[in-house]
C-alpha cells in the first residue's frame, strides 16, 4: 500500500487530527487493515515467521529490517507498530484509572 493511500485510510477512520482514535477502534482498524492487505485468515492475529524465539529478539529483528527498507516502504509498518504499542499503553493506563467493580458482599 502506498503511503498516501494509507494516510487516507487513517484520516478517514480517525479524522485529520486522529481525534476519533481510541484503544478499541485502533485494534479494530489494524485488524481490518491486516485482513484487507494480507488476507489474514484470523484478523487481528499476526503470524510471525521469525528466526528467533523471544519477543525482544523479534522486535529487534523487525526494527533492523525496517532500517534496511527505503523510507517509502518502512513508514506504514513502523507507524502501525508504533500506533499499536501506544494505544495498548493508553488502554492499560485508562483501565488502571477505572474503579474496580466487585460484586456486593455475599454475591458471586
Amino acid at each position: 500500500m502506498r503511503l498516501h493511500q494509507f494516510r487516507d485510510k487513517v484520516f478517514a477512520e480517525f479524522g485529520q487530527d486522529l481525534g476519533r482514535a481510541t484503544p478499541a477502534n485502533v485494534v479494530e482498524f489494524l485488524a481490518k487493515l491486516e485482513q484487507e492487505e494480507f488476507g489474514a485468515a484470523n484478523p487481528g492475529r499476526l503470524d510471525l515467521d521469525e528466526p528467533t524465539a523471544s519477543y525482544e529478539s523479534i522486535i529487534k529483528d523487525f526494527l533492523a529490517r525496517m532500517l534496511q527498507l527505503p523510507e517509502s516502504e518502512s513508514v506504514v509498518p513502523l507507524w502501525t507498530f508504533a500506533c499499536q504499542l501506544a494505544f495498548a499503553m493508553v488502554g492499560e493506563y485508562e483501565e488502571g484509572r477505572l474503579p474496580r467493580l466487585d460484586p456486593p458482599a455475599g454475591q458471586p
